[in-house]
């Protein structure tokens, strides 16, 4: 009800006036620019960017960066980043980036055979089988309000179990 140009309110009304794709283009180029001088800044040693990876910063244990946070990078911007002469750089989907990693390295068939299919489907989503396996709350009941803690529980408890080694107290 109020006036308003953040992004959403722009994508609303982006068919009502000509210039209004030129501010959504704007929008974007100036979150660009503030990421690339944000990271260039932190660059300026040696020209290149060196990424923090923690594994230890989130509830689940799932990998995070920051300084700079390169998860924030989008799919079109990829190309920005090239690699020294006689290097290679590999850039990775991040979805399922953890469990596709412990399923090479387990060899777990189970494991494997979910991670080989779709994951927008019960069969290749691993945290919606482990729900229905530890909570007994089938695929088509998981996304109910009630039911959503119950995916954060299974997730901690399958990265909980993936990044534990033996010897450790948990």
């Amino acid at each position: 009800g109020r006036p308003s140009v953040d992004a959403l309110a722009l994508l609303r009304m982006r068919d009502k006036h000509a210039s209004i794709p030129l501010l959504l283009l704007w929008k974007k180029c100036t979150k660009m620019q503030e990421f690339l001088s944000q990271w260039l800044a932190m660059s300026e040693r040696d020209s290149k960017l060196h990424a923090t990876v923690n594994q230890a910063r989130t509830r689940t244990h799932r990998f995070s960066y920051q300084h700079p946070n390169l998860q924030q990078v989008k799919l079109d911007w990829r190309d920005l980043f090239t690699a020294e002469e006689g290097t290679t750089l590999v850039a990775g989907d991040y979805n399922q980036i953890e469990v596709r990693i412990g399923a090479y390295v387990s060899q777990d068939p189970l494991l494997q055979q979910v991670m080989q299919r779709d994951p927008n489907t019960a069969e290749g989503d691993v945290h919606a089988q482990n729900v229905l396996k530890l909570f007994n709350i089938p695929y088509e009941d998981q996304g109910l309000p009630q039911n959503k803690p119950f995916r954060t529980k299974a997730k901690n408890f399958f990265f909980g179990a993936m990044f534990w080694s033996k010897g450790e107290e948990v």
